[in-house]
């Protein structure tokens, strides 16, 4: 990737493999649940009003708008891939009074921006879907200004989950899934399902400094929360994707399996997510 300016072009190519949009509404109504305040919390803090910042892999924006508050006489871009994620998270702004928060089709690894144009960047959700993360990271790092700070925030399925009542089959469907994210990601990417794990040596190797990593866990806790999530991998396991990694049979257990799970009083699961700051 070079470090000349861009100042917009042609149409954008697919940032994140198809496969990757294939989640079916449940999973969508799951990321229109996501917020600043809860998913960008480790970002917060550095930022400030008045700062320009860029969202990458905006999704349906309910992310972009908390960070559109957070710079208030500031300006927020948020970009994806996904023409229609792109126009759920322009009606989210518009519904929300988001003067400040404008949303653009485009490619992580080719951004539309001049270098050095903007004071922040997060990355949120993206990494863990490229086959080679690096060149997103440099492609970040190379419209950020001097003194600029990236957040990245990827899950890792590698370090196993909290999962309670345990169940043999359940965690093998999380085993499962993070087969599929490394398919997805590409032979030899350096991060797919564990790129929460990467995430401080990927903004080190794109020449971030000064890059501090953390963790923190995704829960489902009530009983809503296991229920939505007991019907989400029911969604999944019926996508021909899994096909690869498990056979019908095996899956129709798992559904059923994920549905005494999802009812249970007690049931409770949390996933684990990296994150990592860095400046340029």
């Amino acid at each position: 990737m070079t470090t000349d300016d861009r100042g917009g072009g042609a149409a954008p190519t697919e940032a994140v493999p198809p496969a990757a949009h294939q989640a079916g509404p449940l999973a969508a109504a799951a990321f229109a649940q996501r917020t600043a305040g809860q998913q960008a919390a480790f970002f917060l803090p550095h930022l400030r009003p008045g700062l320009r910042v860029l969202d990458v892999g905006c999704g349906p924006g309910s992310i972009t708008v908390g960070l559109a508050a957070a710079v208030a006489s500031g300006e927020v871009v948020g970009i994806d891939a996904d023409p229609e994620r792109v126009a759920l998270a322009r009606a989210r702004a518009a519904q929300a009074g988001a003067a400040n928060l404008r949303v653009e089709r485009a490619d992580v690894r080719a951004l539309p921006f001049p270098a050095a144009s903007f004071d922040a960047a997060l990355v949120h959700a993206v990494l863990e879907h490229l086959p080679d993360p690096g060149a997103a990271l440099r492609e970040v790092r190379r419209v950020l200004k001097p003194g600029g700070v990236v957040g990245a925030r990827s899950p890792d399925y590698g370090a196993g989950v909290l999962l309670y009542p345990p169940d043999p089959l359940l965690e093998e469907v999380f085993a499962w899934h993070a087969r599929l994210k490394d398919a997805e990601a590409g032979a030899g990417a350096a991060g797919g399902a564990r790129m929460g794990r990467a995430l401080r040596a990927a903004l080190q190797a794109a020449g971030f400094r000064d890059v501090t990593g953390a963790a923190s866990m995704e829960c489902a806790g009530t009983a809503a929360e296991t229920r939505a999530t007991a019907e989400l991998f029911e969604q999944f396991l019926g996508m021909a994707r899994f096909d690869a990694v498990a056979d019908a049979a095996t899956r129709a257990r798992a559904v059923a399996a994920w549905r005494v799970w999802g009812a249970h009083p007690d049931a409770f699961v949390a996933v684990p997510w990296g994150e990592a700051l860095g400046w340029v």
